[in-house]
């Protein structure tokens, strides 16, 4: 699972990973977020119930609700690179599937207390 559909490895990919569902970006990794605190990764402005997909290729690590975070689903990308999808609606795949970059893993909520 290190390595996505272009053969390459994940850590390679730094700064050139599709974005996991298309609208503008409101929080970027490292920005001031909720509480005045930075960020530690991305919150994207869509609409509830559009498609979110998988970054790179990966295993599904979690999926499940976790408090803070709603429905949140984790991808294993391996050599110890993860990737999370927070605030969920509705999750496409369970613990333990394997998924290709691209594949639809979930969709767009709000659940886990965002207001956005």
């Amino acid at each position: 699972p290190a390595l996505d559909a272009n053969r390459q490895p994940f850590a390679a990919r730094k700064g050139r990973l599709p974005r996991p569902v298309a609208g503008p970006l409101l929080v970027g990794y490292g920005q001031t977020g909720a509480g005045g605190r930075p960020a530690a990764g991305q919150r994207i402005g869509a609409a509830i119930g559009a498609e979110i997909r998988a970054v790179a290729d990966g295993r599904v690590a979690f999926a499940d609700w976790l408090r803070g975070y709603g429905l949140l689903i984790i991808l294993d990308h391996g050599d110890g690179f993860m990737s999370l999808y927070g605030r969920c609606d509705a999750l496409a795949k369970k613990e333990g599937e394997q998924v290709a970059t691209g594949t639809v893993i979930a969709t767009v909520g709000d659940s886990g207390g965002a207001g956005e």
